[in-house]
């Protein structure tokens, strides 16, 4: 079985030998605000690691002829791959990539026992470092351009050892630039690929494309390529970009300056989503709010400085409740902890039950608030807010982990009231609210957090 694990120095490397330098690939803490929840690994990146792979064991010389690949779902950094020969017969060959025993990359080969044409028609070194483009969706329609081929072959050579002149790189790496930094630009999921390798008379070094057809409803976008030796189409989507929360001036409108008055709350979570929602609206009724984070130390001090203009009294301090030695120090001591520690919320295999997954929850919902509750209670905590979920009503076969999970974590809440018994423990089941973490390439109903959120502040008050 062969297996790999791509790290952020891999992804740096591949963005410096394709041009392609969006966020969502390099920039992990930028990266957990988009649909995917973390850095995900370049489509092309996993493909050509396929390819290597595969070319270990070819017969010398082989020239591959052309290439469909699927990236069905995305891979994240430190994401275990599998290397998963499916057929090989007459030239044909079916590969998969797999995490967790998802499939994630499909492809399909065909090739030949024959050398490929020496392709000398690129600028020799790395692509030139831009910023993505931030295209509107209605501007991608009809688009067109050109894009100029690099290839660095030392640096090609060190990440795909195997593959020589196998296939035109220069076009390849030239894609995944398209879509990442070009067309859509910022926002965009690369979904398939379907290219075919020839001779050819065309000596102008540069990929061209063009947009064939948008389909805004879902944000997809079909992109008609051709470049020297290369010939195909591309599918890309329009992924949703992050989701603003309501500002704190404008929820001054609807809480009353001192209906929370007296608390000292802490907000596990509260750098973004449902925990930066509730930050703002307790401070906006007159709470003396602290926010944590984990990673997102900008996202975290945004907020802040966005409460205190608005006229409340906010901070923000970094916490990881995994971490079984953090301490919050003895300056400040909450009367009130609202608890929005989260990992990303994957789901899982429909009819299936991953332990592992199911233990990842459980770290956050169970043990790591756990941890937090027994050491403000020694502080002299006596209120905490503790959002579940419907999901563990509606039991959705793809999300039974984190269901069950939260289902542990109202358990967990009994308990600690006994333990404690001047302890109280909110524990309402939320509905499906819009944030970074319910974002979706599909229509879905998703309700405000603002009314659900204050609803449930006053319930808990």
């Amino acid at each position: 079985m062969i297996t790999r694990d791509f790290c952020l120095a891999d992804q740096l490397a591949f963005g410096e030998l394709s041009g392609d330098f969006n966020p969502v690939h390099i920039a992990p803490v930028a990266a957990r605000r988009s649909i995917f929840g973390a850095a995900v690994v370049h489509g092309i990146h996993s493909l050509l690691w396929a390819l290597d792979v595969w070319s270990q064991d070819r017969p010398q010389p082989f020239n591959i002829n052309s290439i469909r690949a699927d990236f069905a779902r995305p891979i994240r950094l430190r994401d275990v791959v599998t290397y998963s020969l499916i057929s090989e017969l007459d030239g044909q060959t079916q590969i998969h990539l797999l995490v967790d025993q998802f499939v994630t990359t499909k492809i399909k080969l065909k090739w030949s026992h024959a050398p490929a044409p020496e392709l000398k028609l690129f600028t020799v070194g790395f692509p030139p470092r831009e910023d993505p483009k931030v295209l509107a969706m209605r501007d991608a329609e009809n688009a067109s351009g050109v894009l100029p081929l690099y290839l660095d072959r030392a640096a090609a050579a060190r990440l795909f050892p195997h593959l020589g002149r196998a296939l035109p790189l220069a076009q390849l790496l030239a894609t995944t630039r398209l879509v990442g930094m070009e067309c859509p630009g910022l926002h965009s999921f690369y979904s398939s690929l379907d290219v075919s390798f020839r001779e050819d008379a065309n000596i102008t070094p540069v990929l061209a494309y063009e947009v064939t057809k948008l389909d805004t409803r879902y944000g997809l976008v079909m992109i008609a390529v051709t470049s020297p030796n290369m010939a195909g189409k591309l599918t890309a989507f329009f992924r949703p970009s992050h989701q603003e929360q309501a500002h704190s001036r404008a929820l001054q409108a609807i809480v009353s300056r001192d209906e929370f008055a007296g608390q000292r709350a802490l907000v596990v979570g509260g750098s973004r989503g449902l925990g930066e929602v509730t930050a703002k609206l307790l401070a906006a009724g007159g709470a003396d709010v602290k926010l944590t984070y984990h990673q997102g130390a900008d996202d975290a001090l945004r907020v802040a400085a966005e409460i205190t203009s608005a006229g409340g009294t906010a901070g923000c301090l970094q916490l990881n409740v995994l971490d079984q030695t953090c301490t919050l120090g003895d300056s400040w001591t909450p009367t009130h902890l609202y608890y929005f520690a989260s990992p990303l919320i994957a789901s899982g295999r429909p009819g299936a039950f991953s332990g592992a997954l199911f233990q990842v929850f459980c770290n956050y919902y169970v043990l790591g608030f756990h941890r937090l509750v027994e050491k403000l209670c020694a502080q002299g905590l006596k209120r905490a807010f503790y959002p579940s979920t419907v999901f563990i009503d509606e039991l959705p076969p793809d999300l039974s982990e984190y269901a069950v999970a939260k289902m542990a974590g109202e358990e967990l809440c009994r308990f600690l009231e006994k333990a404690h018994l001047d302890l109280h423990i909110y524990r309402p089941r939320l509905p499906r609210m819009s944030t970074d973490q319910t974002a979706s390439f599909m229509p879905t109903e998703q309700k405000d957090p603002v009314p659900v959120l204050l609803e449930h502040l006053h319930a808990f008050r």
